[in-house]
Order: structure tokens, then sequence, then C-alpha cells
């Protein structure tokens, strides 16, 4: 789903900008090490929890944040992995498919 900050960015700059949205990913263990993925429905691929923050959020909120709402678990952020820039990519949200992304 397209959080509604996003599609209001879109309406005002229109589809040729580029948007800069920073993104979290979680990596949520239990207590027997096992990792917590989610299954896109899109393309059928397990993925480690994501998703993009909104505005003036912090990363470790963003990433129970996330958490929260993909699965209802909820969790505590125990540290920063690492913080890194990725090349600009195309996101249609599932918009072409009719599912998430």
């Amino acid at each position: 789903m397209i959080p509604d900050f996003v599609s209001d960015l879109r309406k005002a700059v229109g589809p040729d900008c580029l948007l800069w949205l920073p993104g979290v990913v979680g990596v949520v263990l239990d207590e027997h090490g096992q990792v917590l993925l989610q299954r896109r429905s899109a393309a059928g691929l397990w993925t480690p929890l994501s998703g993009i923050l909104e505005p003036g959020e912090a990363p470790a909120a963003g990433v129970a944040r996330e958490v929260a709402e993909e699965t209802g678990v909820r969790v505590v952020v125990e540290r920063l992995a690492a913080v890194t820039a990725s090349p600009p990519v195309t996101e249609d949200f599932g918009l072409s498919s009719g599912s998430d992304g």
C-alpha cells in the first residue's frame, strides 16, 4: 500500500521527479535465533520486514511500526546494524499487478 504522504508528494512534484524515501529493514529474532520473514505476495519471495519511514520518524520507531503493522509482533530495537545509500529504483508498490511490492 502506498502511504498517503507519498501519494500527496507524488501529486505535488509530478511523476518524473525522483523521490528520496528513507527505508528500514528489521532483522527480528526469536528466543531460538530464528529470523522472522514476510512473504511478498507480488513475487512470492521471503524477505526481512521492511518499509519506508514516515516524515520525521526515527529509524528505530519506523522499524518497530513496520514490524507491528506487517505481523502484529511488538519489538524492541536493540541496535542499528548499517546505514547505506542505494541507487535509484522504481517501485510501483504492486500497482501494476494488483498486489504489494
